[in-house]
């Protein structure tokens, strides 16, 4: 379950993503304008969000370079919603910052993947070592749960390198971080010969 904030100045837009999103699970709360968004935001940190690009007071790209220029919020991904289809619109909310685009008026269940598909790629690369590029511990549960739910039969692996804290103190962060990426890399084609 995620939290979204759906920001749309058309009560029966933001009605129709809440009642959407709730029923796949999640918790849904809706700001009005772009002052709303961001205080909402300010106060807590949102999962994803569903945002109008033409809204009065601030628009949609106006919240958007807000939320994507803030480092704290950055990753936070931008579903952005137009009735606005020129390809010259969309591209002025890409710029923006947005992650992705979903025109109105639209399917509820494209809503719900598109959804999906974005919190589905912030967790899996949220969850990735950056020296390495593998992935973390919730993209490992995530996937043997997934296995076992189908009966799969499957290996895990653990690795840890000994004496690791001492030899990066030694000669440095970005040593240690080429001997991870490196180790990432040669576990990695281990595995894909392997099977």
């Amino acid at each position: 379950m995620a939290y979204i904030l759906c920001v749309d100045d058309e009560d029966t837009i933001s009605s129709l993503v809440k009642q959407v999103l709730k029923m796949a699970g999640h918790e849904v709360a809706i700001a009005r304008n772009g002052f709303e968004a961001l205080d909402s935001v300010a106060k807590r940190e949102p999962d994803l969000v569903v945002l109008d690009r033409s809204m009065p007071v601030m628009d949609g790209l106006e919240v958007c370079r807000a939320i994507k220029s803030n480092p704290f919020l950055s990753r936070v991904p931008v579903l952005m919603l137009t009735a606005l289809a020129a390809i010259d619109f969309k591209a002025e909310g890409f710029e923006a910052g947005a992650d992705d685009y979903l025109s109105k008026p639209f399917e509820p269940r494209e809503l719900s993947l598109r959804v999906s598909a974005l919190l589905r790629l912030v967790a899996r690369e949220g969850d990735r070592n950056p020296s390495s590029g593998l992935p973390g511990g919730r993209a490992i549960a995530h996937e043997i749960e997934g296995r076992v739910t189908r009966g799969e039969h499957f290996s895990v692996v653990y690795y840890d390198l000994d004496y690791f804290k001492p030899f990066a103190d030694t000669f440095g962060f970005s040593v240690a971080d080429v001997v991870i990426t490196q180790t990432g890399a040669m576990l990695g084609e281990i595995a894909a010969e392997g099977g």
